[in-house]
């Protein structure tokens, strides 16, 4: 499985060996090691350490990913230095826009760019054009809080910001980004809900803070809708 066909990005705290070990356990087609929000300003050296403890040995057959920490006055020098050290399938940037994405230089990884500030949805395009970057993903949370957003039951105030990084993303030759992290833990019918939506305005994929939402999230962008041959033709 490649970047263009993951389902489920599972994120874990990079300074909790315990749950980074139950995220690679999962049905994740991919665990994000995440050195960012989850992880207390204490912890980030902590972090880095069971990050690379963690990717040293045996993690199943998960894609592996890292987030790195918000880059806005130029990436960390201690996450370039992990990165390299390590085999990893993608590194996750948050808060991407273009010039964000290009401090990371050409070459690397590929790049998961996290979309969350108003200047990085004005500028997603940009970004998904970006060099090394493969996908998109909505970072919903720090968006709204950006945007001043007011949360209503149908997650109506992102329908702008969803569909505006699906026409990006596919404008710029990449696969159908992935959807917000749903905020609720203990909701099923909700959860489905929410990627069931999603994935009718074309995203392709969904992250995730919770295990227990993995399998969920893969089967519902497994069944993905056949494209009939009137689709194709309004699609042309």
């Amino acid at each position: 499985m490649t970047l263009t066909t993951y389902r489920s990005l599972l994120f874990a705290p990079g300074h909790d060996a315990s749950r980074l070990h139950a995220a690679f356990a999962s049905e994740a087609d991919a665990v994000v090691a995440d050195l960012e929000d989850s992880v207390p300003a204490v912890d980030k050296s902590r972090a880095r350490e069971v990050v690379a403890e963690v990717l040293a040995g045996p993690t199943g057959t998960a894609a592996r990913l890292i987030r790195i920490n918000s880059p806005d006055s130029g990436p960390d020098e201690r996450d370039l230095e992990l990165l390299a050290a390590l085999e990893v399938d993608a590194v996750v940037v948050p808060k991407a826009t273009p010039e964000i994405v290009a401090a990371l230089g050409p070459s690397g990884p590929p790049i998961v760019a996290v979309v969350e500030t108003a200047v990085g949805l004005r500028l997603a395009f940009e970004t998904a054009t970006s060099v090394r970057v493969e996908a998109l993903a909505l970072g919903a949370n720090d968006l709204a809080a950006d945007l001043g957003l007011e949360a209503t039951p149908g997650a109506q105030e992102l329908l702008y910001a969803r569909s505006k990084l699906v026409i990006d993303s596919i404008a710029a030759g990449l696969r159908g980004p992935f959807d917000r992290v749903y905020p609720h833990v203990d909701d099923p019918s909700g959860l489905k809900a929410d990627a069931v939506f999603a994935r009718s305005l074309g995203f392709r994929g969904k992250s995730t803070l919770s295990p227990g939402h993995v399998g969920l999230i893969n089967g519902v962008f497994s069944a993905l809708p056949e494209v009939t041959a009137k689709d194709a033709i309004y699609r042309s």
